[in-house]
């Protein structure tokens, strides 16, 4: 089953997003308007999970306006203009967290809201790190945290982590992990 679209039209931008309209056709005839937003460069975001060893990653703790809360999760952000994926994922690391991944083991992407987004956040695993310190943008105050496999489940489980980018991407990477170390328990993926 495919919809055709007729057109599309940006109905507002601005640096960090853009706001469109289609106007569509199911294969039944029926017409639509579907409204969704894209990242102002492209269709995604950079997500890197930092594993600083074998059992320790860095999480950045940001206050997020929307929710008048902070928010305890990985490194994330934008891809600039005429900038690749990867080198997004360095920046963002470097900027949020302070740390450079000499290894960067991409894990896919996920749709981060099909609903009402064409956004695709592309996850990655940042390994062999240099630190170089933080280089906030903007409004940005993040602190950096260190936690373990454990305190992450912990602080999933318990709501401390909520940003639904950040648990589904902490899923991937212990799929990841546990697939490269099955001879460990399910307890201990890493």
């Amino acid at each position: 089953m495919s919809w055709k679209t007729l057109n599309t039209k940006i109905i507002e931008e601005n640096p960090y997003l853009r706001f469109l309209v289609d106007e569509f056709e199911t294969e039944s005839g029926k017409k639509g308007k579907y409204f969704y937003h894209l990242n102002a460069f492209g269709d995604g975001f950079v997500s890197v999970f930092v594993q600083k060893d074998a059992d320790t990653f860095i999480m950045t703790n940001e206050y997020r306006y929307l929710f008048d809360r902070f928010s305890l999760a990985n490194p994330k952000g934008s891809i600039d203009k005429n900038e690749s994926i990867e080198e997004a994922a360095i920046r963002e690391t470097v900027e949020e967290c302070g740390y450079k991944p000499k290894v960067l083991i991409p894990l896919g992407w996920i749709s981060s809201a099909p609903a009402f987004s064409k956004e695709k956040m592309h996850l990655f695993l940042g390994k062999d790190l240099e630190y170089i310190g933080q280089n906030l943008e903007g409004f940005e105050e993040i602190k950096v945290r260190e936690m373990t496999v454990k305190q992450i489940d912990e602080a999933i489980a318990s709501g401390e982590i909520w940003d639904g980018a950040t648990i589904s991407g902490w899923c991937k990477v212990k799929l990841y992990l546990a697939s490269c170390h099955p001879e460990r328990s399910e307890g201990s993926l890493i």
